[in-house]
């Protein structure tokens, strides 16, 4: 089988490669010659199987072959291209005079692009080609620019995915922090400001490890107050008042440090040096309104991973809502100072008229608060009810001395004024906003379970379960206490006191606590309390 060459001249001008497959020589040699005379790089082949395997061994685009063949017919060789793919060579099928409008359909459902009818002139036939060709560079051209689009919009796709994930993340941050900024600042206690800060900054980032120092007023130190995720042992002894320089950096600029590669003119001193060998990573700033209120130490994240901007403007919110609610912690200390300053002042006042009230005061305290840790009241719930039994007779500063000091009974005129001492307490009370749990106590500590006590005659559960504590601690000391009238019961009888009393005056809870603390010697009695 004959191959039409090019001379090297023309072969370096053909762009594109044509194999004919066609049994008739003299039609083959007019085709060829004409494609040639054209710029086609032309390969001929007499059968199918011959044109099958020169379009396997080389690069062709476009195959000419007529429909009878003395093998495989040109249907089948159309058929063959179409199946394995070949989208790039596209075949035209030349079939003989005669064949009907079928032979076409069949033609172009076998993969042909064009069918061509004979007779047709060379020159019929290269202008159908070059048709054919120039619809495919077209279509080749369309899906270039398809997948180049399809690359920029999945390109566009990826970097939306991207801005929709960093949105995501940010509206969860921004969540995460509103809700966490509302918890540290609904709390006034310092301890519990900082728990939430740290288990929202390891959970929140993933972070590893983290300690934070604190120095609660101008004048301390900073000092660690808490350590998650590391020994607080290994971090005790560090004292970042000896960091001058690290400090200065927080205080003037207010911004994150990388201690692992601090700005200048921040000096590594030997206290910064053990916490990054420790695995600490950043340090930042917790500013309480014009100085350093503290400072957070974190070690990496999850992983080795670094915080990114993203984080670090998390924990500067974070931080500085911290901050926001240190500051009104520390207000609110020094306002609730000043109020116990003047409540110290009002129990000297009330003490200097009845010196009774002096140490039963101290007791009733102590007792109530031994009950409540007992039932497991809270840190805060305690602080009340040491403030409630210490105020609870408050009240008898309004009481004029001579009933206060009256040696032996009170008449019944005398016994009614005395009665009115709860509410009066609670009235000197009432423009104390911290006390307002507190009041309760001090005007309902004579309150009765059978709801015949006073002021308000509450019945069992509407006295606060506070009160009921105050009124059984009251009661026990009034009991083993001496009187001018009377000498103090000992301890086995106060305890039958009690018990006897249940359900009418005295809560059965509170009453069963403190008779169990009483019996195990878990509460300091006095001297002349006998067994």
């Amino acid at each position: 089988m004959a191959v039409i060459a090019s001379s090297p001249i023309q072969r370096v001008l053909l762009t594109q490669r044509i194999l004919l497959i066609d049994p008739d020589a003299t039609h083959r040699m007019s085709i060829s010659r004409a494609l040639s005379e054209r710029g086609f790089d032309v390969v001929v082949a007499v059968d199918g199987r011959q044109g099958l395997e020169y379009f396997h061994a080389q690069p062709i685009d476009l195959v000419i072959v007529d429909r009878d063949l003395p093998d495989l017919s040109g249907l089948q060789v159309c058929e063959e291209l179409s199946q394995r793919g070949s989208v790039e060579a596209v075949p035209v099928l030349v079939s003989g005079l005669g064949d009907d409008e079928v032979s076409s359909v069949r033609a172009f459902s076998a993969g042909a692009q064009d069918y061509l009818h004979k007779p047709m002139s060379a020159d019929e036939i290269c202008a159908r080609i070059e048709h054919t060709l120039e619809n495919q560079r077209l279509k080749q051209k369309l899906s270039e620019q398809n997948l180049h689009l399809n690359s920029e919009l999945n390109e566009g796709q990826r970097e939306l995915d991207g801005a929709y994930r960093r949105l995501k993340r940010q509206l969860l941050n921004q969540r995460a922090l509103f809700d966490v900024s509302h918890q540290i600042n609904s709390s006034i206690d310092v301890d519990e400001q900082i728990n939430i800060l740290l288990l929202t900054v390891m959970g929140q980032l993933v972070i590893e490890m983290a300690a934070i120092f604190v120095a609660l007023d101008e004048e301390d130190p900073l000092t660690l107050h808490s350590t998650k995720g590391v020994s607080r042992s290994e971090i005790q002894s560090v004292h970042l008042e000896h960091e001058i320089a690290m400090l200065e950096h927080f205080e003037q600029a207010a911004r994150p440090m990388n201690l692992k590669n601090p700005s200048a003119p921040v000096a590594m001193g030997p206290d910064l040096r053990r916490l990054v060998e420790m695995g600490f990573v950043m340090a930042l700033p917790i500013p309480t309104g014009h100085r350093l209120g503290g400072v957070l130490l974190l070690g990496e994240k999850a992983g080795g991973r670094s915080l990114d901007d993203s984080d670090l403007m998390l924990l500067s919110s974070l931080l500085a809502s911290t901050g926001i609610a240190m500051e009104k912690a520390a207000l609110f200390r020094k306002l609730q100072e000043s109020y116990i300053a003047t409540i110290q002042s009002l129990m000297s006042a009330m003490e200097a008229k009845d010196t009774y009230t002096r140490g039963h005061t101290a007791r009733v305290s102590r007792y109530a608060v031994a009950i409540a840790q007992a039932m497991g009241f809270s840190k805060e719930a305690l602080e009340d009810v040491r403030l409630g039994a210490t105020l609870h007779d408050i009240g008898k500063i309004g009481i004029h001395e001579s009933i206060l000091n009256k040696e032996g009974r009170l008449t019944s005129e005398e016994l009614e004024i005395m009665k009115e001492h709860p509410a009066l307490g609670d009235r000197i009370l009432r423009n104390i906003p911290f006390l307002k749990r507190a009041r309760k106590m001090v005007r309902h500590h004579h309150e009765r379970w059978d709801g015949q006590g006073y002021p308000d005659g509450l019945k069992g559960e509407e006295i606060s379960l506070g009160a009921r504590i105050v009124t059984v601690a009251d009661a026990f000391d009034a009991m083993t206490s001496k009187r001018t009238y009377s000498d103090g019961m000992g301890l086995e009888e106060a305890i039958w006191n009690l018990t006897s009393k249940v359900g009418t005056q005295f809560s059965e809870e509170v009453v069963t606590v403190f008779v169990q603390l009483l019996r195990e010697g878990r509460v300091k009695l006095p001297s002349w309390v006998k067994d």
